[in-house]
């Protein structure tokens, strides 16, 4: 998920419409209007609405005071729309549950058009999906936009019931800033290596298969891997981090935390000198470098490359695409050495909630709300992502066969994983996407990446 700061000089005009849903409101921009279809009802049956079953394993359940009052709700959807039901479903809910009334501000564009607000210190919602293009996050949070949650974590519960919301979710996520706790993960998800089991049998478990495979493809006439260079730190989480993690947790936390050093180890220009190998022998499909999201995941989709490097979202958003008898499957990085297990690395889907509120006790009574497990198995329905809570089954979410066997993957024991809670700056993110596709074009050394990395993480 790439996160682009676009800073607008000049006022947004932005033609809305409201629709109406139960007791929700949901205001979309018209540019590109990801909302596609709203549904009434959640997936789970008549016998058990969203938002009354248990919510939490073995925990006595609470009579909780109804509330009054609005929300406002910041929420980006891709342009597909394939995640905007889970929203309406899980907001119907806590409408009905809470007595709160709901604003959805939702769309692939929202946070492009706030961005500018947000920068000068207004709020123009309560709560906020940290996701998707175009939210300046990290300035956000430096600017003290983002409400301290750290008290309200120490004694709230999860809505509904006694357990307390530090015991249910995974807290090695959790990504502070400055010692306090400003973003919660509302679901977790990882990233890797999308392929058509249909073409191939085996995935690769370490670098000398996955060139032995690509040499195999390339002899039908197909290429190896392809990805979107102008999003190219998919690539960045799918394929170089997870390699990076292979080698242990503390190097991992030394590169994602930007340590300087670390990007000269020996360690970490290995990672990126198998990289450029599999690059320099013509692997990666012609176009990669400038090719937007959707066009690498349709060449993907059409078997003109064998791998693509994405998140968990890929299936729900190439759902109309996906060509019969295509057969989804998901792997961790093979750029690891024979001795290496592969891994995978996870990190949180955050929300934040708006340090300027006025609404405050309904923003976080929307915070206990989503840790429900009735809530969360909402989401990993719609979004195919990982649960925020630590020991939820995925047994009865319903999940389409990508998405189980996604999951059985991540939970078996041919990967090992690694939670991140950490981030750099904007400033080396942006310098790791460049070389990244300088690096696949010929164009920077394996040494000369490195150095460039260096640098910018002492500025």
């Amino acid at each position: 998920m790439n996160k682009m700061m676009k800073i607008a000089v000049c006022i947004l005009c932005v033609v809305s419409m409201v629709l109406g849903l139960g007791g929700c409101q949901i205001v979309m921009g018209v540019r590109k209007v990801a909302v596609t279809k709203y549904v009434e009802k959640s997936t789970l049956s008549d016998e058990e609405a969203l938002g009354t079953g248990l919510g939490a394993a073995g925990a006595q359940q609470v009579e909780e005071p109804k509330l009054s009052g609005t929300l406002k709700m910041q929420v980006f959807t891709n342009e597909s729309g394939a995640h905007s039901e889970a929203w309406t479903n899980v907001v119907t809910a806590f409408e009905e549950q809470t007595g709160i009334k709901v604003t959805l501000i939702m769309g692939s564009q929202v946070n492009t058009q706030y961005s500018a607000a947000w920068l000068a210190g207004e709020s123009p919602a309560d709560i906020v999906w940290i996701a998707g293009n175009g939210i300046a996050d990290e300035e956000m949070e430096k600017s003290g936009m983002f409400y301290d949650l750290t008290a309200f974590l120490e004694e709230a519960t999860v809505y509904g019931t006694d357990a307390k919301i530090t015991d249910r979710i995974n807290q090695n996520v959790i990504t502070p800033y400055n010692g306090g706790i400003y973003r919660i993960p509302l679901m977790n998800s990882t990233q890797g290596m999308w392929y058509d089991a249909g073409l191939i049998e085996k995935a690769p478990v370490n670098f000398d298969e996955y060139m032995q495979l690509a040499e195999e493809l390339e002899a039908d006439g197909i290429a190896g891997m392809t990805y979107p260079g102008m999003y190219s730190d998919y690539l960045m989480w799918a394929l170089i981090m997870p390699a990076v993690a292979a080698y242990g947790e503390e190097f991992f936390v030394q590169v994602a935390s930007g340590q300087p050093d670390a990007f000269l180890d020996e360690r970490f220009q290995a990672v990126l000198t198998r990289y450029k190998q599999y690059c320099d022998a013509g692997h990666l499909m012609k176009g990669s470098v400038s090719a937007d999201h959707t066009t690498s995941q349709l060449n993907w989709l059409n078997n003109k490359a064998g791998f693509i490097t994405n998140g968990l979202w890929l299936e729900a958003e190439m759902a109309e695409y996906i060509p019969a008898g295509f057969q989804m499957r998901f792997c961790a990085s093979p750029l690891i050495e024979k001795e290496q297990k592969p891994t995978m690395v996870v990190h949180g889907n955050d929300i934040a909630v708006s340090a300027k509120t006025e609404n405050l006790e309904n923003a976080l009574a929307f915070i206990r709300f989503m840790y429900r497990e009735d809530v969360q198995l909402e989401y990993m329905s719609k979004y195919s992502y990982l649960s925020a809570l630590k020991d939820l089954s995925y047994e009865d979410a319903e999940l389409t066969d990508v998405a189980r066997s996604t999951l059985d993957y991540f939970f078996s024991d041919q990967v090992d994983v690694i939670n991140c809670n950490v981030n750099w700056t904007s400033l080396l993110n942006n310098t790791f996407k460049q070389v990244i596709n300088d690096l696949a074009s010929g164009n920077m050394t394996v040494e000369q990446a490195c150095q460039a990395l260096h640098d910018d993480a002492e500025r």
